[in-house]
């Protein structure tokens, strides 16, 4: 923790959440997201200034506060006692804080009032488990579940499956051992926990009828690269009545020739309503915005005829 920074009356809090991740909370009067990062994003690279990303007091402020929160965390771990004992056994030392990603504390509309479906998540990851719990999601945990490549994915699955015959209509599960070997530039380890993930889907194969699975990822991280990339990520929607495509194999290469073609993450949940046949044609009743209306209990009403 840090306070008095930047003219006084803010306040840094810094805590550790998975593996060398951490999250930043700066409090105080006028501060705002509205800066640049301070991780350059790159290896061998020098740690960034952040600067303000608008002629406002308020983000520059905040820049001038992120500026002597690095350098106040440098001079903090530069010299502690852990990182010469890393340095001491041919380690490179964890020496300094690069935040990144500046935001704010929003509210989001709940998942199940704009989708209709009670949802629950099963991730580790902080990120992940954050996003979930601010849309109402309930976050299911599982034993041995660690978001790392050596995860318990198939108790991952098992949990999903339970989740589904309960109260839940919709499991949101998420594993990251591959973003972290690709991360660690290690493709042995990458293909070895695919492989895993791979054996933990087979009770998946024989699913009830009514249930719809969706196979995706939010970003590409090559091996090559070690690093988040903007490529394509392959999508696998199946269940009753689904169109069966000739692809055979689902890769990035493969998935290509794919029935479903190329869409945007933020229709995925529009396809899978209508899969599950939970959808409603367009113009059936207006709206302000463009989601889709899913009649309730309480909106069937008879005509009395």
């Amino acid at each position: 923790e840090v306070t008095e920074l930047a003219d006084g009356g803010a306040r840094a809090l810094f805590k550790h959440t998975l593996e060398h991740r951490g999250i930043l909370v700066i409090e105080g009067e006028g501060l705002s997201p509205k800066v640049t990062d301070v991780d350059p994003h790159e290896v061998g690279y020098p740690v960034l200034a952040s600067r303000p990303l608008v002629e406002e007091e308020s983000a520059k402020r905040t820049a001038r506060i992120l500026r002597e929160f690095v350098k106040r965390s440098h001079e903090a771990l530069r010299d502690h006692k852990a990182n010469k004992r890393r340095i001491e056994g041919g380690l490179r030392p964890a020496n300094i804080v690069i935040p990144r990603g500046a935001s704010k504390s929003m509210k989001l509309e709940p998942f199940e009032s704009r989708w209709g479906l009670k949802p629950a998540a099963i991730a580790v990851g902080p990120l992940y488990r954050g996003v979930a719990k601010s849309v109402g999601m309930t976050i299911a945990e599982v034993e041995g579940a660690t978001g790392l490549p050596d995860s318990n994915f198939r108790g991952k699955v098992k949990k999903a499956l339970e989740l589904l015959q309960s109260a839940f209509e919709f499991v949101f599960v998420h594993m990251k051992g591959t973003d972290v070997a690709s991360h660690k530039k290690d493709p042995r380890l990458k293909a070895e926990v695919i492989e895993r993930i791979d054996d933990s889907l087979e009770p998946l194969q024989d699913l009830p009828e009514d249930l719809i699975v969706a196979i995706t990822g939010d970003h590409s991280t090559p091996c090559v690269l070690g690093k988040h990339s903007g490529d394509p990520v392959p999508l696998m929607i199946s269940g009753r009545g689904i169109p069966r495509d000739d692809v055979g194999r689902f890769d990035e290469l493969r998935v290509v020739r794919g029935g479903l073609g190329t869409i945007l993450g933020r229709d995925l949940m529009r396809l899978l309503l209508n899969y599950s046949d939970r959808s409603a044609e367009y113009g059936l009743r207006p709206t302000v915005r463009e989601i889709p209306y899913i009649p309730r209990p309480e909106d069937l009403v008879p005509l009395g005829i």
